[in-house]
Formats: C-alpha cells, structure tokens, sequence
C-alpha cells in the first residue's frame, strides 16, 4: 500500500468474541483498519458513522439476523460491500446474493484465512 493511500477500514461484525479477535486481528496485520461490532442493534449506526470499504457479517448474531442488517442497509441505499460469514450451512448463499446487491460472497464457518484475503483483496483493490 502506497502511503499516500488512506487504509481502507473494514467492520467485523461477529458476536463470538474469540473468532471476532481473530478475523479483526488478522485483517490488521493484512495494512486494513478494523471495526468491531458484537452488538447487532448497533452496527447500522457504525456503518454511518464509520463508513467502513467493507463489511464482514455474521448471518447469525444473538440479537438480530444478518439479513435484517442487509435489508436496512438497503432501505437507507447504502453501497457498502458485504461477505457473509456463517457457521450454518442452512442458509442460501445464491439466494442471499440475488436479493442483496452488495452481498459479494458467503464464506461457510471454518474459513481459511487465505479465503479470506483473497475476497478482501478482490473487493478492496
């Protein structure tokens, strides 16, 4: 990264607070400045206030499902770029993308890292 480019900041929004350290650190050590949300009821205020290049989401959090944050996201017009992250394996990855325009890709929980960065890298560069 040049360093007259501003870093790019992704939010990790993730209520297991272990896998939320994990992905938060190693998106930090990748040069990206990391967000974190734990609290579904407050990511739609960290994303405006934020503004965050990308959107790591849980499908499943304790307070709210994913697919109620894309839907407000979409009802405010809101362009930010989202990979879905879920340890069920019920949901419809095909299904979520054609409903949500900025829902970029689905990683199925365990993830490799180099799954990873490879979608950041592909949506941020």
């Amino acid at each position: 990264m040049n360093e007259n480019e501003k870093k790019k900041t992704i939010l990790v929004v993730e209520d297991t607070d272990l896998i939320r350290k994990f992905i938060s650190e190693f998106v930090e050590e990748e040069g990206y400045n990391v967000c974190e949300q734990d609290d579904g009821e407050k990511v739609m205020a960290d994303i405006l206030k934020k503004k965050p290049d990308l959107i790591l989401l849980d499908m499943h959090l304790d307070d709210i499902e994913g697919t109620d944050i894309l839907k407000e996201m979409e009802t405010r017009r809101i362009q930010t770029p989202v990979i879905i992250i879920s340890a069920y394996e019920d949901f419809d990855k095909v299904s979520l993308r054609d409903r949500f325009h900025n829902v970029f890709k689905c990683l199925p929980k365990p993830f490799s890292y180099d799954n990873l960065q490879d979608l950041i890298e592909e949506i941020l560069q």
